[in-house]
């Protein structure tokens, strides 16, 4: 106790156990077999998405400095499935974080069109793989730098369930997930 690397053991136990914590919430959505509709509620969809992708717990201790919000739309208020989107953003921004550059941010972009809500998720990260992309929501299907090959799954899996859809594009300079929400009824 108190050396560098006890420090350093403590650090990676509190991560693993994150880690653990948010796969075995997803595996918890993609096992819902009593057919469990989600449960939407109207509120503040730009306040709720910035609270999400900027918490240090669900998004890594550093993290949140590097996260960049903007919002581009006008209406705030929304309907929406809060622990779904929760599961989804808190994802993907993780997955931004890993994949992209140690100094480079990670932009979040809020946008309307009609009565639907995107919100997207860009990193400065390389271009995924032609091989990993035709497969990337499957379960199993690992990037470059690992993991369990479920978090995509499962993120997707979320969008589908709130009655959105998740995208994603990659360039040679940038990649981007949105997930599209469902008609703000």
């Amino acid at each position: 106790p108190g050396s560098p690397l006890y420090e350093f053991a403590l650090i990676q136990l509190r991560g693993g156990a994150r880690t653990l914590s948010e796969m075995l919430g997803g595996l918890r959505i993609l096992t819902d077999r009593a057919g469990n509709l989600p449960v939407f509620t109207r509120g503040d969809l730009a306040t709720f998405v910035q609270d999400v992708v900027t918490d240090p717990v669900l998004i890594a201790d550093s993290a949140p400095r590097r996260v960049i919000f903007l919002n581009r739309t006008a209406e705030a208020a929304s309907v929406f499935c809060a622990p779904l989107l929760r599961h989804a953003l808190a994802n993907l921004v993780r997955n931004a974080l890993k994949y992209s550059p140690a100094n480079s941010t990670v932009q979040v972009l809020m946008a309307a069109q009609g009565d639907r809500r995107w919100i997207h998720v860009l990193n400065r990260g390389p271009k995924i793989a032609t091989n990993i992309a035709s497969h990337i929501f499957e379960p199993g299907r690992k990037g470059a730098k690992g993991g369990m090959g479920l978090g995509l799954h499962i993120t997707r899996a979320c969008a589908l369930r709130m009655g959105g859809e998740l995208r994603f594009g990659s360039t040679k300079t940038a990649t981007v997930f949105s997930v599209r929400l469902p008609e703000c009824a």
